[in-house]
């Protein structure tokens, strides 16, 4: 991050809406809320460059040009981090 400030910018995601109602209710039971969830993420992956977990396709498995492309995308963030 580069320098403090207190301004906040407003970020929009979609997502299925049975699968928010099961995050929230995740988050909820661990006294956090889909923006604090989120903050934590973008905090994480700015500081380190890389995904706190393995990012998982749930019905899709990414075929060799995807798989190409993401290690490439790894080694530019090892590069720039």
């Amino acid at each position: 991050m580069t320098g403090k400030t207190n301004e906040k910018a407003l970020v929009r995601i979609r997502m299925d809406a049975n699968l928010k109602e099961e995050f929230e209710t995740a988050l909820a039971s661990m006294g956090l809320d889909i923006s604090a969830a989120v903050t934590m993420l973008a905090v994480k992956v700015a500081k380190e460059r890389s995904f706190p977990f393995t990012p998982s396709i749930v019905d899709k498995v990414p075929n060799k040009t995807t798989l190409k492309a993401m290690a490439e995308g790894r080694k530019l963030l090892r590069r720039c981090g």
